[in-house]
């Protein structure tokens, strides 16, 4: 198949005006994981660039879009524009195993390579046909390209018994921002480009910490330490889980303790940890405790400023004045099957 020839600029192939270069993306983009100077390769988040447009039978077009694609370290980092006018053909299909097939976006520089020309293309690699086929590999270095599209060719798949444009297509664009800039969430497996990079998720964000993404604002599980002044209780076979979120410095917790038959109550006033250091506010932050035994109490929590656990208290049988929830306290715990609920908001430091 021919090649396509989007315009990439800096690279000054034939035909190259003045105003391909205005419209080319430049500017502070996102850096990128492999090198301090290094950005991160991508495609540029618009009205679907490089989305797919009028798929029919083995061929398809790509709308326009703009990318940049990093090169080596000192190589730096190509902006490329692509109008989006020619179509693409897929090869047909083996006769007896489905490949996989890559459309990815190339840049050929002369000064790193042994190529014909500088120049930008739009390619189709083809895939080797399999019983479990998969995508065939990006050109290595020092090639520069990303991959767009993956495509299952099925076996014997051809003009007149086609590709499924709705089953067989993943969307593999990487997306880039300029620095500051929230991704749209993507399938491509590339992560963000330094910690503390937002992306859009499709309901909320979330934030690259070096390693991986984490949702803004997602709920996690911590397993409270439960505590008591003089002795400490043991769980046994009782249950105690939580959780917890934190937004900013707001935190959200909230959790259970289950007793069971095994289950230790210790001796003087109860403790759990809390998640996260409590900041250093004036007073106390108040939260709330639910207690059943044979009857219901509500009680609270209560957090002295930067500590990092909260005291249980609750009113006794006849209504009294709150106090602290002891082994004996508001009930004699004892025998299982006991449950004490919480929740509570926070600051934290």
């Amino acid at each position: 198949m021919a090649e396509l020839n989007p315009v990439t600029a800096w690279l000054q192939p034939t035909g190259q005006t003045r105003a391909h270069t205005r419209a080319a993306p430049l500017g502070a983009m996102a850096p990128g994981s492999g090198h301090r100077i290094s950005v991160k390769s991508g495609v540029l988040p618009g009205a679907d660039p490089f989305g797919l447009l009028e798929p029919s039978g083995m061929q398809f077009k790509l709308q326009s879009g703009k990318a940049v694609l990093q090169g080596g370290a000192y190589q730096g980092a190509y902006p490329v524009i692509w109008y989006g006018d020619d179509p693409l053909v897929l090869a047909d299909g083996d006769a007896q195993f489905d490949r996989i097939d890559s459309v990815v976006l190339r840049v050929y520089d002369t000064g790193y390579e042994a190529a014909a020309s500088d120049r930008a293309t739009i390619e189709i690699l083809k895939g080797t046909p399999a019983a479990a086929p998969v995508a065939p590999a990006l050109p290595a270095a020092p090639a520069v390209a990303i991959r767009l599209w993956d495509i299952r060719v099925r076996k014997g798949a051809s003009a007149g018994t086609a590709i499924d444009w709705n089953l067989d297509v993943t969307d593999k664009r990487a997306w880039t921002v300029g620095v500051g800039g929230i991704l749209p969430k993507d399938t491509s497996g590339v992560g963000g480009g330094y910690p503390g990079q937002y992306r859009d998720n499709g309901s909320g964000l979330d934030r690259w910490d070096g390693t991986g993404w984490a949702e803004v604002g997602a709920w996690k599980a911590y397993t409270p330490v439960w505590t008591a002044e003089t002795t400490n209780p043991t769980l046994g076979d009782g249950t105690l889980e939580a959780r917890y979120t934190r937004i900013g410095r707001t935190v959200h917790v909230r959790g259970y303790l289950l007793t069971g038959t095994t289950t230790g109550y210790g001796a003087g006033r109860w403790q759990f940890t809390l998640p996260l250091t409590a900041s250093a506010v004036p007073g106390y932050q108040i939260g709330q405790v639910q207690l059943s035994g044979q009857f219901r109490y509500i009680g609270q929590l209560m957090v002295s400023p930067n500590t990092g656990a909260v005291t249980v208290y609750s009113p006794g049988p006849t209504g009294s004045a709150l106090q602290l929830v002891t082994s004996t306290y508001p009930f004699t715990w004892g025998g299982g099957g006991q449950l004490l609920r919480f929740s509570m908001t926070y600051e934290a430091i």
